[in-house]
């Protein structure tokens, strides 16, 4: 199944991956969150793809039926500082857009849905010269339900919510990986900040170094979680494993553990020339399988370590 992408929340700048076959699931997708992080000097990422950005699909968007009232498929922003926009198209793919610092940064995110998640392009063009770096959160809403107010309207994936498994009796539990040394890493329960080569030195509070800018999250193993999560967080399930995760290049640092159980890269867009742009591709994974099979993929797709 493939998503189609729709703009969730206007006052947090959300949209959401929704499966119109299966609406009991959908995932989040904060684009805007924070003010960005600059610094003087640049950083050293390794060569990132040739970030060709996908053509338009036109048409429309049909709203489809059971959808949520919130759900959009186009929106234009009235008196916000922002000028925030977001078209759907026929084919699920959507555009949004963002005005940033008094209108001297304009950032634009293509989303194109695939079999196996959606793919990400963030475009950053500026009017001045940015000559270190210029850092922005990108944010995977994986809430289950149990959040409060505009997240359960956004995201509902209470099988790969970590919240809800330790709320229902693995209090020490934790499904959020990442790579590091070549080897997957669990992330601890408490919130927990990596970073990347690239990122280093950059936020004191790092607990250490991964490999690349993938943090992933997989459902508890069966042996590990009773009959009564798995009839609580996905009743009548047909599959053994599910893992869904979020990727990007030229990330600087990623996060678990937010109080939306959300996930975190922090991707760095600068440095640049006044008049100049950016482009750096991403994706959101969403699979029947394992993380190492999430891992497979992305490395299909990416040049990863």
């Amino acid at each position: 199944m493939t998503p189609v992408i729709l703009f969730s929340s206007a006052e947090h700048q959300c949209v959401s991956f929704v499966w119109p076959q299966d609406l009991r699931y959908f995932a989040g997708y904060r684009f805007v969150e924070h003010q960005p992080q600059v610094t003087p000097e640049p950083l050293l990422h390794r060569p990132a793809l040739t970030a060709d950005l996908p053509p338009h699909a036109g048409g429309e968007m049909v709203r489809g039926a059971g959808w949520l009232e919130n759900w959009k498929t186009i929106y234009a922003a009235v008196n916000d500082p922002l000028q925030l926009t977001f078209h759907c198209f026929a084919d699920g793919s959507a555009v949004a857009r963002v005005i940033e610092n008094n209108g001297l940064q304009e950032r634009r995110w293509h989303f194109l849905p695939e079999h196996n998640g959606v793919r990400l392009w963030m475009t950053l063009r500026t009017r001045e010269s940015l000559p270190g770096s210029y850092i922005v959160q990108q944010c995977l809403r994986l809430s289950s339900g149990i959040g409060q107010d505009f997240r359960r309207t956004v995201a509902r994936v209470p099988f790969l919510s970590e919240l809800l498994m330790q709320a229902l009796g693995n209090a020490n539990g934790t499904i959020t990986w990442a790579r590091t040394a070549g080897r997957w890493q669990p992330f601890p329960v408490p919130h927990t900040r990596y970073h990347t080569e690239a990122g280093a030195g950059v936020d004191e509070n790092s607990a250490g170094q991964v490999d690349c800018g993938l943090i992933v999250r997989e459902s508890a193993p069966r042996d590990r979680a009773p009959a009564s999560y798995w009839r609580a967080v996905a009743p009548d399930v047909a599959w053994e494993t599910w893992a869904a995760g979020l990727y990007w290049e030229r990330a600087v640092t990623i996060s678990n553990r937010h109080p939306a159980d959300c996930l975190h890269v922090n991707v760095d867009l600068g440095p640049l020339d006044a008049g100049t742009s950016r482009t750096v591709q991403g994706k959101f994974y969403w699979m029947e399988g394992t993380k190492d099979d999430l891992l497979a993929a992305c490395r299909q797709e990416f040049d990863l370590k």
